[in-house]
């Protein structure tokens, strides 16, 4: 009764001490309180009471990969982020630190937010929207960091760009509140859609 299918879950995957895969960081923290809570060997993430945001573990800073998040329920912001220290009660494009600069998308409004160059801590939105996340709705992302580019797709279609942010150690990253849930899927288990042409899932034989 093992399930070798893709997404976070499931009983099968590929990473082994020879090609590991990135998760998102357990070490990492909002200021003096955790950043949620991290189950499924890392890959599922539970935001704790107010806001929490987590980051992989890998950089997308020299190459082009892809990695997908499935959306359970409530306030979410998928994308990247960059630094340490963050503060408390922090998400994606927002650090009361202003340390951890982002971008990202919401997925319960489909709001984009954070600034082209460098990222934003403001929580500035874009003007941009995509079309809303519903539950175990596939969002995906495909980085190209030395290029600018970061592609989001809902369900494999393609629904916004980020362009013209600059060359940093980037990191997948997820932000959440009040308890609210995303599985992300790094590979390391099959991705259920397929990646772009030159994208790869995030794992140490790619970097």
């Amino acid at each position: 009764n093992f399930s070798v299918a893709a997404g976070t879950g499931n009983d099968s995957v590929v990473d082994t001490p020879t090609n590991n895969y990135c998760v998102l960081n357990g070490v990492e923290t909002n200021g003096t309180e955790s950043a949620g809570t991290l189950t499924q060997g890392g890959l599922e993430f539970t935001a704790d009471n107010n806001y929490a945001m987590c980051p992989g573990t890998f950089s997308l800073k020299n190459g082009k990969y892809y990695w997908e998040v499935t959306y359970q329920a409530g306030y979410q912001i998928y994308g990247i982020m960059r630094g340490t220290n963050t503060g408390e009660n922090s998400y994606v494009s927002y650090d009361t630190n202003g340390n951890c600069p982002g971008l990202g998308i919401q997925c319960n409004n489909g709001q984009a937010y954070g600034a082209t160059g460098d990222g934003d801590t403001d929580g500035g939105p874009e003007g941009t929207t995509i079309n809303t996340l519903t539950t175990n709705d596939i969002m995906a992302f495909a980085s190209d960091i030395p290029n600018g580019t970061l592609k989001v797709y809902k369900n494999n279609t393609l629904e916004h760009t980020f362009t013209g942010f600059n060359s940093h150690d980037w990191f997948p990253a997820v932000s959440g509140y009040a308890g609210s849930v995303c599985q992300v899927n790094f590979g390391s288990n099959g991705f259920t859609h397929t990646p772009p042409t030159g994208y790869v899932a995030l794992c140490t034989s790619n970097l």
